[in-house]
């Protein structure tokens, strides 16, 4: 019985042992889990916090973009005046003028403010303030339960005064009409481009060139940075390589290439593998950017430049002639006058006048006649604060110089010319020594076409030009400017433009310092050419043909012609006979040389710079 009473007593005390310790572990057990979801709840809010510190960055940018836009409307505003609203807008919701309603908004997993601490301009390369484009320091806090988290951002936000496509050494643009090759690059043969590149249709490449209507054997095309090793490429269309010989006017034309059996696409890995296309060494690096449409509208630029003899301010001054068809102007310099010129005519005859005695004398009768606006032709130095003319206007001997100079006031510096301009002496020849010398500053609106032929042409120079331009045995330097720098030529044109015979079958290029602009199509060749272009092209097609090394023509003794090139092998270690190189100081040309106030269409995307 005593040990009966024992063996119920230690039966007790193990079960109360067991319960008590069943208790404690059910109650770690508790804790933790309370632990867990608390912590789960902190961390989930810690994420959520974050986030909404991010949109409310987002969204406060976003907010300032619609805002301007809408201020832009589809007319754009001025220059000026957009800086205004930007700033006003900017302002408007600075952390110190912001109020409760505009800096925060409160979403499902918590609220976010935010503020701009302060902006500043943009400061380029030149060093010099841009005040269309802005550095804006944005604050954003977020918050989820008792967890906050803040976040200053640099953003640049804004638009540029310089045209979108003076940043690239290459650029199509896309018309929307879709067809004769709308928004394609062509690049066949050892062509060498130097910076970067936006294509906004198709690019197209082939290990040929073309000249004198065949196809010549060369080497694939190369592209490579201007401040950087690998050149970048902006494609928002597709590429293809083209297989075989083809009909050119068929392959410029065309606006589908995907399902033609002559055309072939190279994919690794999903996507387009650009070595297959140029030179495996020299392939440029696609880069997700959407390019800006800039709008240049030619004409508007007409109005501002034209004037009549009678307009204010304005020195008719009659050159004597011959033939009132046309004048010559030799080393006029009035830096101060808007000059009109027209011709004057003066016809002299002897008469005999007799009274009623018989008594008789002679007598000498001018008649004067007058045109008003008679094709021009410039000798020696000119040099005028503007000019307009409804006619021709030629610079055709060596040393012809056209200069226009602004006034202190930044007036002035424009010609008007109502037909065509002709630069040089038209004698279709590749040696650079029967070039006539000449010089073209200044801003220019011409109605007719612009027409370099034979000529050694130094200039600093913006033209605006509704017809065609030809450019044809003949080299295009920058001016050496007073500040050091050198100038350059800028051409923007309704019309076509044409490149060819620029030192031909010659082993040393010849410089085009230019950047040419068309809204139609642009085509090039150096087969038989060597062309340097230190600027850049930008068209709504280009077709450039080259080969690398050397090309020659030989004339038969019946008068026909043959020409031969490198085998490919040697081309590949010979220099291009057709290069394009970016050259930054065309958006100095252009910044000081352009006469209308900027209109500012759309903004550019925002870009981060950084992040706290």
């Amino acid at each position: 019985m005593h040990s009966l009473k024992n063996h119920n007593g230690s039966t007790l005390l193990i079960s109360l042992v067991l319960v008590l310790l069943f208790t404690v572990l059910g109650l770690s057990l508790l804790s933790l889990s309370i632990n867990g979801a608390s912590k789960n709840t902190t961390r989930k809010d810690t994420v959520a916090s974050y986030d909404l510190s991010q949109k409310g960055i987002d969204y406060l940018v976003n907010k300032i973009e619609y805002e301007v836009e809408k201020e832009l409307g589809t007319n754009g505003l001025a220059a000026s005046t957009y800086v205004t609203k930007l700033e006003s807008i900017l302002n408007k919701y600075k952390c110190t003028s912001i109020t409760n309603t505009d800096k925060s908004k409160t979403v499902t997993t918590g609220n976010m403010e935010y503020c701009i601490d302060s902006y500043t301009n943009k400061v380029d390369i030149s060093g010099k303030d841009n005040v269309h484009r802005k550095i804006v320091k944005i604050k954003s806090i977020g918050s989820s339960g008792n967890i906050k988290k803040d976040m200053l951002h640099e953003i640049e936000i804004g638009a540029d005064s310089i045209p979108d496509f003076l940043n690239y050494a290459i650029g199509t643009n896309k018309t929307n009409d879709n067809r004769d090759g709308d928004g394609n690059l062509y690049l066949h043969g050892g062509v060498e481009i130097k910076g970067d590149i936006k294509v906004e249709g198709d690019l197209i490449t082939y290990n040929k060139g073309y000249g004198n209507n065949v196809w010549v054997n060369s080497v694939y095309p190369r592209a490579q940075g201007y401040n950087t090793e690998k050149a970048k490429i902006v494609l928002k269309g597709s590429a293809y390589h083209l297989k075989n010989n083809t009909t050119m006017s068929d392959h410029l034309s065309r606006t589908n290439f995907k399902n033609n059996s002559n055309y072939e696409q190279f994919v690794r890995e999903g996507k387009l593998d650009l070595t297959k296309y140029f030179n495996p060494v020299f392939a440029p690096e696609i880069v997700n950017r959407n390019p800006v449409k800039t709008k240049i509208v030619i004409t508007d630029y007409e109005s501002d430049m034209k004037f009549n003899y009678n307009s204010p301010n304005t020195t008719q001054e009659y050159i004597e002639t011959n033939n009132l068809d046309k004048i010559t102007v030799k080393n006029s310099n009035k830096t101060t006058k808007n000059m009109y010129f027209s011709a004057i005519k003066y016809d002299k005859k002897t008469i005999k006048e007799c009274d009623w005695w018989g008594r008789c004398q002679y007598v000498e009768e001018v008649t004067t006649t007058k045109k008003t606006d008679p094709e021009i032709v410039f000798e020696g130095s000119n040099n005028f604060k503007s000019l307009s003319t409804n006619s021709n206007v030629n610079l055709e001997s060596t040393g012809a110089k056209l200069s226009l100079t602004k006034d202190s006031l930044d007036n002035g510096g424009t010609a008007f010319i109502g037909k065509n301009l002709n630069i040089g002496n038209r004698n279709g020849t590749n040696s650079t020594s029967d070039d006539a010398k000449n010089e073209l500053v200044g801003t220019y609106y011409i109605k007719g076409n612009l027409d370099i032929l034979g000529s050694e042409l130094t200039t600093n120079a913006v033209v605006y030009v509704e017809g065609d331009v030809t450019i044809r045995f003949s080299s295009i330097k920058g001016k050496e400017l007073p500040s050091g720098e050198k100038g350059s030529l800028i051409i923007f044109s309704k019309g076509d433009i044409q490149i060819a015979n620029i030192s031909a079958y010659e082993q040393n290029a010849s410089e085009i310092s230019a950047y040419f602009f068309t809204e139609k199509n642009f085509e090039m060749y150096g087969t038989g050419s060597n062309i340097y272009i230190n600027g850049g092209i930008s068209a709504r097609r280009i077709a450039l043909h080259g080969v690398r090394g050397t090309s020659t023509s030989s004339q038969s003794y019946y008068g026909n012609y043959s020409y031969s090139y490198d085998t490919p092998t040697t081309q590949e270690k010979r220099p291009s006979r057709l290069r394009v190189s970016y050259n930054p100081d065309i958006i100095m040309t252009y910044s000081d040389l352009r006469q209308k106030e900027p209109i500012i269409y759309q903004i550019d995307p925002s870009k981060t710079l950084n992040r706290q």
